[in-house]
C-alpha cells in the first residue's frame, strides 16, 4: 500500500514539474532573468503542448534504480530533477545573478565614503559661509564707525534699555600677501627692551614680507623669568590687532620641520637697504630664520614713514597686557589718585644693574667685590673690569637712593608729595632707603599697596612685576627716572604720546658734578637747588621736541621708542627744535 501510495504522488508531482529539455528548443538567453532554472508549472495542457511537456519522472537506469527506491520520496524526486536539470544543460547557459559578499562590502564602503566626503565638503562651505558673513559684518560696522560720530553715543543708550552683551571686536581685514619665508625671534633683556625688539620684528615681517612666529621671551637672563609671552601680553589682541599688515602665528608649520635652522642675530641699527638686500635672499633661500638676538636690530632714523608709524601701533596698540596685569595695574594707579597726586620713582638701584654698569658709588668693600663676581658670571655682559669712579663721573651710573633724596628736594618736591617706588628690590636693602623715606614719609611700593595674595601670582616672574611698574609710572602726574635705561625710555615714549605727560630726565653729569660740590660744601644747598633747576629745564621735562640725530653714532643718538615723533604730530615741522 505505501508504494502504491507514493507511485501516485510521483506521477502527480511530475504533472507540474516542467522541463525545457527539448533539443529542437532555442538556446536560453544568458543574459534573459531566470529567477530558477526550473520553468513555471504550466496553467493547463493542450493538445498543441503535448510534445514541449516532458514527464519529470522517468524511468531509471538500472544501476541507479536501487538506490533511489531506496531513498524517502522527496529526496527521489529533488534528485530525479536534479538529474534532468543537468542533463537539459541549463546550469551551462544561465547566468549566476547572485550578489556576494565582497560586492556588498565594497558598495557600502564606497556609499560610506562618499557620505563622509560631502558632509566634510559641506561643513567646510558652511564655515567659509559664515566667516565672509562675519567679515562683511565687522567691515560694514567699521565703516559707520568711522563715518558716524554718534555710533557710540547711540550705543550706549540703547544698553541702558537692554541686556548687556559681550561688545563685538571690531577686527581690521586681513592682509593678503605671499609670505617669503617665516621669522622666528628669541627677545633678550628686561621687559621693556624685550617689547622695543618686539615692535621691530614686526616692522622687519612687514617689510620683508615674512610670517612671524609669536616671539620667545628671555628666560636665560639675570631675572631667569620663565614667563611666555602669553603670560605677559595679550596674544589674541597681539594677533588680531595687526593681522593687517603682518601674518603672525603661534607655532611652526610641521611642513617646515624639513627645513636646517638657520640662526643668526641681525646687524644692530640696520636700515632697510640692509633687510632688504642682504636677508630677504636668505630668507628665500632657508626658509626658516632664526633671530637669536633682537635688541636694537633697527635703525632709530631714515626709516619709511609707514614703518616707523607701524613701530608706534605695535607699541601703543598692538602690545597690551593680559588682563590679569592690567586689571591689577588699574586698582593700583586708582589706589595711589585717591591719596592724591604721585609721583613715580624709578630708582634702578638694583643689584642687576649695579653689576653691569660697574657702578660700586656708595657701596661697601663686600658689596663691591659681590658685584664684580656678577658681573664675570654672566659671559654676554661685555665689559668686565670697570673703574666706578670714571663711569660715575661720565655720568652713566644710576644715582643712589641718597643722592636721589637731594636731587628730588632741589626740583622742589615736598615732604608730604607721595612717591612709588617703581623698581624691584633695592641692593642694600631698608638701609639704602632709610634716608629716602625719612625724607619722604609718604613712600609706597607695590607690595605695600595690594594684598600679598594678590601680588603671590606674580612672584618670581620679574617681567610681570615689571609691567605693573610701567603701568603705573605711564600715568603717574611725575615720572623720574634715576638712570636713562629701556623703561626710563620706553616710559618716556608713552608720557609723551598720550599728551606730554611730565618727564623729569636726570642730567647725570652735571648732577654729579653738582652733588660732589655740595657735598664738599663749596655750593651752599640755596646754589645747588638753583644749579639743579637750570640743569633741568627746556627739552628736559618731557616736552616736544625733535629727536638727535647722530649718523655715525646711534647709541649716543636719541632712541625711538623715547620719541616717536612721526607718531605724535601730524606736522612735525611744528616741534620745537
Amino acid at each position: 500500500m505505501n508504494n502504491n501510495a507514493e507511485a501516485a504522488q510521483e506521477e502527480e508531482f511530475s504533472e507540474w514539474v516542467v522541463i525545457q529539455t527539448s533539443s529542437t528548443s532555442s538556446p536560453v538567453d544568458a543574459s534573459s532573468p531566470l529567477s530558477s532554472p526550473i520553468s513555471q508549472p504550466s496553467q493547463g495542457r493542450d493538445d498543441d503542448d503535448e510534445d514541449s511537456v516532458v514527464p519529470v519522472v522517468e524511468e531509471e537506469e538500472e544501476d541507479e534504480s536501487s538506490s533511489t527506491v531506496n531513498q524517502p520520496f522527496p529526496w527521489r524526486v529533488i534528485e530525479t530533477a536534479k538529474k534532468r536539470l543537468k542533463d537539459s544543460g541549463i546550469f551551462e547557459r544561465a547566468p549566476c545573478n547572485y550578489v556576494s559578499s565582497t560586492r556588498v562590502f565594497w558598495s557600502f564602503t564606497l556609499i560610506c565614503g562618499f557620505s563622509l566626503v560631502s558632509s566634510l565638503v559641506y561643513v567646510k562651505i558652511v564655515r567659509w559661509w559664515r566667516r565672509l558673513q562675519e567679515e562683511k559684518l565687522r567691515f560694514l560696522l567699521l565703516q559707520l564707525k568711522e563715518k558716524d560720530q554718534l555710533f557710540t553715543g547711540l550705543t550706549n543708550q540703547i544698553s541702558r534699555f537692554s541686556l548687556p552683551v559681550e561688545p563685538v571686536r571690531l577686527l581690521p581685514p586681513r592682509r593678503n600677501y605671499t609670505s617669503n619665508g617665516i621669522l622666528r625671534v628669541s627677545c633678550n633683556g628686561g621687559l621693556n627692551q624685550m617689547r622695543a625688539a618686539i615692535c621691530d620684528m614686526v616692522t622687519i615681517a612687514r617689510l620683508l614680507n615674512l610670517t612671524l612666529l609669536v616671539p620667545e621671551l628671555d628666560k636665560k637672563s639675570f631675572w631667569a623669568d620663565p614667563s611666555d609671552f602669553e603670560d605677559v601680553f595679550d596674544i589674541n589682541h597681539f594677533i588680531d590687532s595687526l593681522r593687517d599688515e603682518v601674518r603672525i602665528i603661534r607655532k611652526l608649520p610641521k611642513r617646515y620641520s624639513r627645513y636646517k635652522l638657520f640662526q643668526m642675530p641681525p646687524v644692530s641699527w640696520s636700515n632697510e637697504k640692509y633687510y632688504l638686500h642682504k636677508l630677504l635672499p636668505r630668507f628665500r633661500k632657508h626658509k626658516v630664520i632664526h633671530f637669536n638676538r633682537s635688541d636694537t636690530r633697527l635703525a632709530n632714523n631714515g626709516l619709511s614713514l609707514h614703518l616707523q608709524r607701524l613701530r608706534c601701533r605695535v607699541n601703543f596698540q598692538g602690545l597690551r597686557f593680559t588682563p590679569r596685569i592690567e586689571a591689577l595695574g588699574a586698582k593700583l594707579v586708582q589706589i595711589l589718585q585717591q591719596r592724591g597726586p604721585f609721583v613715580a620713582l624709578h630708582l634702578r638701584y638694583e643689584m642687576d644693574m649695579l653689576a653691569f654698569s660697574g657702578c660700586t658709588h656708595g657701596c661697601t668693600e663686600k658689596e663691591a667685590e659681590e658685584l664684580r663676581k656678577m658681573r664675570y658670571a654672566y659671559p654676554w655682559w661685555k665689559e668686565k673690569e670697570i673703574v666706578s669712579k670714571e663711569r660715575r663721573v661720565q655720568g652713566r651710573c644710576p644715582l643712589t637712593p641718597e643722592e636721589a633724596v637731594l636731587v628730588l628736594k632741589a626740583l622742589g618736591f615736598q615732604k608730604d608729595t607721595q612717591i612709588y617706588i617703581a623698581a624691584g628690590d633695592i641692593y642694600g636693602g631698608e638701609r639704602r632707603l632709610a634716608l629716602l623715606k625719612e625724607s619722604f614719609p609718604r613712600i609706597v611700593k607695590k607690595e605695600m599697596l595690594l594684598d600679598p595674595k594678590e601680588l603671590q601670582q606674580f612672584q618670581n616672574h620679574s617681567s610681570q612685576m615689571a609691567a605693573l611698574d610701567f603701568i603705573v609710572s605711564v600715568a603717574s602726574d611725575n615720572f623720574v627716572p634715576t638712570y636713562y635705561g629701556n623703561m626710563a625710555k620706553v616710559v618716556e615714549g608713552h608720557r609723551r604720546y598720550h599728551g606730554f605727560k611730565k618727564t623729569i630726565l636726570l642730567n647725570r653729569k652735571r648732577l654729579v658734578e653738582l652733588l660732589d660740590l655740595h657735598k664738599n660744601k663749596t655750593l651752599s644747598w640755596d646754589q645747588f637747588a638753583v644749579y639743579v633747576k637750570e640743569a633741568h629745564e627746556g627739552r628736559r621735562m618731557g616736552e616736544p621736541t625733535h629727536r638727535k640725530v647722530i649718523s655715525d653714532k646711534p647709541k649716543e643718538e636719541d632712541y625711538f621708542y623715547a620719541n616717536p615723533q612721526e607718531c605724535i604730530c601730524k606736522n612735525p615741522s611744528t616741534l620745537s627744535e
